[in-house]
């Protein structure tokens, strides 16, 4: 039964272990998506200020028409979106690291605890199965005693 328990205890471990890990895979994955979304926003970035560098020629040579107003109107608005997305990126970012922070010290909590209680168990079981043999033994040398005094 002990065996069993223990075994149990192993198997719960092993499928604990391997459910943090698909865990941890998804989350690497996640990251992986949001830097991605970063190095878009950051070449976005470059690609706006490449556009107000433009639009600013284009104010000085065409004083201020009004396609170049719209043209200023919509990469402010663009720029205020990814400024907005940069945040939530960050964000995002943040709480995926503190998610596989917290991921990994309870995967090494929750093996550490089986662990213990595992050798713990197994060192129980060392010892019983000890006095098992001692009692045996005893039992053995009492029974050539009793052979020996019925000679």
């Amino acid at each position: 039964a002990e065996a069993a328990r223990v075994q149990e205890l192993e198997t719960r471990a092993i499928a604990e272990a391997s459910k943090l890990e698909d865990q941890e895979k998804e989350l690497r994955s996640t990251k992986e998506r949001l830097e991605d979304e970063t190095q878009k926003r950051e070449r976005v970035e470059a690609d706006m200020e490449r556009l107000s560098r433009i639009v600013a020629d284009t104010d000085n040579a065409t004083n201020q028409t009004e396609y170049t107003q719209h043209l200023k109107d919509s990469l402010v608005a663009t720029k205020s979106k990814l400024l907005h997305e940069r945040r939530v990126n960050e964000l995002l970012v943040r709480e995926v690291e503190q998610l596989h922070t917290r991921l990994r010290a309870a995967l090494n909590t929750t093996t550490g605890e089986l662990l213990t209680e595992a050798m713990s168990n197994e060192s129980r079981l060392q010892s019983e199965l000890e006095d098992s043999e001692h009692n045996v033994t005893e039992a053995r040398a009492q029974l050539a005693a009793a052979a020996e005094s019925e000679r």
